[in-house]
């Protein structure tokens, strides 16, 4: 019965073994999903900050996409509205140039218009003058006639006055 009673103990002692490797096997078996889970769980978590690392990447990258598109459409609208004033100065300083251009012209010909007015108003009074000088001289040579005649006349009356007078002379010596 000792035989018995040790076989039974380590039967005993046996059983006892298996119900607490069984039982570590069962701690071992939910430790080991319980380090799966949080493996997964890590896995995850680090796939959900990768995702969320590059969501921060493209959301920086859209930014700065969309602030550089801003920039440039600024940019590009800024360079319009300066090819558009450019252009803008330039027609409106070429309109001042034009209406430059016709007011010198204009001025032009009313100084031409001047200028030939005062130049044929000289050659009226060219002519008049040449009139005048004309009659002058028409009036200074017929006194010049007129003085003639006179002088002529009076020659003639002096000779007549003398051929008279001698003729009486004459008539009277006979």
């Amino acid at each position: 019965m000792v035989e018995n009673e040790a076989l039974q103990k380590t039967l005993l002692e046996n059983e006892e073994n298996r119900r607490l490797q069984a039982i570590q096997k069962e701690n071992q078996r939910i430790d080991d999903i319980k380090a799966m889970d949080e493996y997964t769980a890590l896995q995850e978590k680090q796939e959900n900050e990768r995702k969320a690392y590059f969501r921060n990447i493209e959301m920086k990258s859209n930014n700065f996409l969309a602030k550089m598109s801003q920039t440039v459409l600024k940019d590009i609208e800024n360079r319009n509205k300066e090819e558009e004033d450019r252009v803008k100065r330039y027609l409106q300083e070429k309109e001042e140039r034009l209406v430059a251009k016709e007011k010198a012209k204009l001025e032009e010909i009313r100084q031409n218009k001047r200028d030939m007015r005062g130049f044929l108003d000289m050659q009226v009074d060219e002519k008049r003058k040449q009139r005048d000088f004309e009659k002058y001289l028409e009036n200074a040579q017929a006194k010049i006639w007129n003085t003639d005649r006179e002088v002529i006349k009076e020659q003639n009356n002096i000779i007549n006055q003398k051929v008279s007078y001698s003729t009486k002379k004459i008539f009277t010596f006979y």
